[in-house]
């Protein structure tokens, strides 16, 4: 988790401090920022930790250190394909069953950063719930659909919580360290206070909106 980036490793508190080593051994000439999938999430997160670390003067430091950021294949709203693997696991190819990858990667931090989000901007919004599950093993069959808002506030996984126990550590982990931060890492970015921006993604690539899990 974000938060804890810092307060473990100082990891943000570096990278301000790299940002401005860089531009002093540079003559003053402000950086170019490239990130890339989840390290766009890192980035934005970035930007809004230095305004609570400049709350006076974060638009001049920002100014003066990062002329333009490159976002490539930016999650800004997420990956629907995170429910995928918090629900069923993905190997991406590893020799290792997916209920065994599952098992691990539901009690990483980093995971609940790319759940999709919410877009409140008009016009803008998920085009379908993005998670349904039905449970026809259970007494009187659970069905229920997850609306992209009850997703990213944790609730599909409270919910799922007293029927799964990998929900539960995955629960666990959204309360613990997203909707206690205090800098929202899950809510969809605006724009950065960055001169230039340049998002660059691929195209023609079949993108999933949502999942239907049936047991």
């Amino acid at each position: 988790p974000p938060e804890v980036l810092e307060s473990r490793d100082s990891y943000f508190t570096n990278l301000e401090l790299s940002l401005e080593e860089l531009v002093q051994n540079n003559g003053g000439k402000a950086s170019i920022v490239i990130a890339h999938s989840m390290g766009n999430n890192v980035f934005l997160y970035f930007i809004e930790w230095i305004k609570v670390r400049h709350p006076n003067d974060w638009q001049l430091w920002i100014d003066q250190h990062i002329l333009a950021y490159f976002a490539v294949a930016a999650p800004l709203l997420g990956a629907v394909e995170t429910l995928r693997g918090a629900l069923t696991g993905i190997t991406f190819g590893l020799p290792i069953a997916e209920a065994s990858i599952r098992e691990m990667s539901v009690t990483f931090g980093s995971q609940a950063w790319l759940l999709p989000r919410v877009d409140s901007r008009p016009g803008a919004g998920w085009p379908v719930d993005p998670l349904v599950v039905d449970m026809r093993h259970l007494p009187g069959r659970v069905h229920r659909s997850f609306s992209i808002e009850e997703v990213i506030n944790g609730t599909a996984f409270s919910v799922l919580a007293s029927h799964d126990r990998q929900c539960a550590n995955m629960n666990f982990v959204h309360q613990k360290f997203y909707n206690q931060s205090f800098i929202n890492p899950i809510s969809a970015p605006d724009r950065p206070p960055i001169k230039h921006v340049i998002s660059a993604y691929g195209i023609n690539e079949r993108t999933p909106v949502g999942y239907h899990f049936r047991t």
